[in-house]
């Protein structure tokens, strides 16, 4: 007995069942492919849909929001999801702003008024010290002329 094999055994028969099951395999495989593909391309169309196509209208609104020529000064708000909340949320802070920007014109009218108040009463003062300062001013010249004749008197 060496170890050589007597005998040598081989079958030849077709392969009929095998060669079908690689078949499905590879077919099942495209399908899976194709399957993949197409979900994934539906993905990027619903999320293109419901997700960007709304963050592109916020930002096209929001840039329409910041023109100050332009007369429309809220965010359509549509929906009732996150993007509706955040455009709620925008509209609430730019009526906010606008609540500000009067209280300021507001303020910055009685300052004005004010300042025009304060100006015409500096006026007043500034004219009353003249008077009283040219009324000293001839009070002391008068004295004067009154110690002068006082002494040309006594001599």
């Amino acid at each position: 007995y060496n170890d050589k094999p007597s005998y040598i055994l081989e079958n030849e028969l077709p392969r009929v069942i095998f060669n079908l099951g690689q078949a499905s395999v590879v077919k099942f495989l495209y399908f899976i492919v194709i399957l993949s593909v197409s979900g994934i391309a539906l993905v990027l169309l619903l999320i293109n849909k419901f997700v960007l196509s709304k963050i592109s209208k916020l930002n096209k609104d929001v840039n329409l929001v910041k023109d100050p020529n332009n007369s429309k000064n809220k965010l359509d708000v549509k929906g009732n999801d996150e993007f509706a909340t955040l455009a709620t949320n925008i509209n609430k802070m730019l009526d906010d702003v606008d609540k500000s920007q009067e209280s300021l014109k507001k303020t910055d009218e009685e300052l004005r008024a004010q300042k025009a108040n304060l100006d015409q009463k500096v006026e007043e003062l500034e004219k009353f010290q003249k008077l009283t300062v040219g009324r000293e001013l001839k009070m002391i010249e008068l004295k004067k002329q009154l110690e002068e004749i006082r002494k040309d008197k006594l001599k």
